[in-house]
């Protein structure tokens, strides 16, 4: 944490944090140089697996096989865990989130905190995201947007 709160000291200056309400996302969001405070955006946060959500990663693959593997494909924008949120509607959430928080700030730089995943999948499956926005690691969002 004092790592990423050194390296964001030394980059411009941010107007505005943002983070998803997952506790480790809002630890990590407490590393933007003061006088930010991260709100939190519940648009951010991970992807909902309905009837599976907490469960642990082995009970998941080895209670659902077939939708393990259908997941770990990561080719089916519709794959959905029983009662959960499809990849889709998961890309389109998190994509708007961030759209929304740009154009709230057009040309000025803010810090978007959020779990991995949340940024690992637009990355993979969004090449039409905006340039203007760079991914600094798996965890924050800071660039001129």
């Amino acid at each position: 944490m004092e790592l990423l709160a050194e390296r964001l000291a030394g980059e411009p200056a941010a107007v505005a944090a943002y983070t998803s309400p997952l506790e480790r996302a809002a630890a990590t969001a407490a590393a933007a140089p003061p006088p930010l405070r991260p709100a939190r955006v519940d648009a951010l946060r991970e992807i909902y697996c309905g009837e599976l959500d907490g469960m642990d990663l082995a009970s998941v693959e080895a209670s659902y096989p077939e939708l393990w593997r259908r997941n770990e494909a990561l080719d089916d924008d519709e794959f959905a865990w029983p009662g959960g949120e499809s990849y889709r509607h998961f890309r389109k959430r998190v994509i708007s989130a961030v759209e929304a928080l740009a154009a709230a700030h057009p040309g000025r730089r803010v810090l978007v905190f959020t779990r991995d995943a949340s940024l690992a999948y637009q990355r993979m499956r969004s090449p039409d995201l905006p340039s203007a926005l760079a991914w600094l690691n798996p965890l924050v969002v800071a660039k001129t947007i």
